[in-house]
């Protein structure tokens, strides 16, 4: 049996966005303090998926990773510094 005949091997996909629990368990905080802290401008903005009831607020994992790298700025800044990288 050669290469072509074999299964191809599939990789996990990365996780790209997470929902509001996903991404409270993330930086180890119940889900009611993160929505504070999202309400608060503490936290990078979501983005917004689907339409009418459909639509989600989802956060960036890569976003969110990089985010606390920088030391989790207040979301006016963390805009600011990644305007200043671009």
């Amino acid at each position: 049996m050669d290469q072509h005949d074999q299964p191809a091997i599939r990789r996990p996909a990365p996780v790209l966005l997470t929902d509001a629990v996903g991404a409270a368990a993330a930086l180890c905080v119940c889900t009611t303090v993160f929505y504070r802290l999202d309400a608060q401008g503490m936290v990078p903005a979501p983005v917004t998926l689907g339409l009418g009831n459909l639509r989600r607020r989802l956060w960036s994992v890569p976003e969110l990773e990089e985010w606390v790298r920088a030391g989790t700025p207040p979301r006016h800044e963390w805009v600011a510094l990644k305007e200043r990288r671009k």
